[in-house]
């Protein structure tokens, strides 16, 4: 079903843009539609495809990765998510603990990336769009006013725990 999405996601906007380009190149209104769609699978399967592998060979660096955690510490929610800094993203995964909110990075140049927000020094959770469309970043604000933020699956979701956990949480 992701990959099914993934492909539709990529596949729909490349045939439309294509199909555009076909009908100002060559004017025939017939060519629109089998372009659109001819293109889009061509484009967004194979990328679907590539983009589900990459994501399951990046998560085999986080099995059996509760043994990192403290004695008593019960995971809330995991997934999958980009910790989007100023220099580069993140790829890694994020965690909701009855303690804290804490995102481990696969190693990146021999280095692990681990951080850490114990749950008392959030402010307060929000979502945001990327690119003002796609509604898939959380945006955690601290105390301190420093803000972390994460591309992430099921955005609610994570608004949702955060707020079960008495963490002030908005969408936008």
């Amino acid at each position: 079903m992701r990959v099914v999405k993934l492909a539709l996601m990529m596949g729909v906007p490349f045939g439309l843009g294509m199909s555009v380009f076909a009908l100002i190149r060559t004017g025939n209104v017939a060519l629109v539609l089998p372009v659109m769609i001819l293109t889009g699978a061509a484009f967004g399967l194979p990328m679907a495809l590539y983009f589900s592998l990459s994501r399951a060979f990046g998560l085999r660096h986080f099995k059996n990765d509760e043994k990192h955690f403290e004695k008593g510490e019960n995971i809330s929610l995991a997934g999958p998510a980009n910790r989007l800094t100023t220099r580069e993203p993140l790829f890694g995964k994020l965690y909701l603990t009855n303690q804290r909110l804490r995102f481990r990075a696969r190693p990146v140049k021999m280095q692990a990336v681990d951080v850490s927000v114990p749950l008392s020094e959030i402010a307060q959770a929000r979502g945001h769009r990327l690119l003002g469309v796609i509604p898939n970043i959380l945006v955690v604000t601290l105390h301190s006013g420093q803000m972390e933020r994460y591309k992430v699956e099921d955005r609610a979701g994570w608004l949702r725990a955060l707020s079960e956990a008495g963490i002030a949480a908005a969408s936008r």
